[in-house]
């Protein structure tokens, strides 16, 4: 098998909803809840770096991972850097999931 270049990086990492124990690598003022793959890969191409989404890889914790390419500091410094960003996709994601649910509503009636 042959091994890919690049970090990879966990959504256990920004979940809130984990523990440090667990395998959260930020702060819970800084993770969000129910980071998704989708979440993390927009927030690497959103500062520039290669994303490649792996769904199918799963974190003992829960969640998939992103191999990151084109990173040339540490893996410390890049959690640092995309911590805020995931958490603006997470909630512009469920942002958009409510108005969607609004809409059905206003629909039905």
């Amino acid at each position: 098998m042959k091994k890919k270049k690049g970090l990879i990086l966990w959504c256990a990492y920004f979940n809130s909803r984990i523990s440090r124990r667990s395998g959260r690598r930020v702060s819970t003022s800084k993770a969000t809840k129910g980071v998704i793959v989708e979440d993390l890969a927009n927030a690497v191409r959103d500062i520039g770096l290669t994303a490649i989404p792996e769904e199918d890889k799963k974190h003992p914790a829960g969640g998939g991972r992103v191999l990151v390419v084109g990173w040339t500091g540490t893996k410390h410094a890049l959690i640092k850097k995309l911590a805020p960003l995931v958490q603006k996709n997470a909630s512009a994601r469920e942002k958009k999931k409510l108005e969607e649910k609004e809409k059905k509503k206003v629909k039905k009636r």
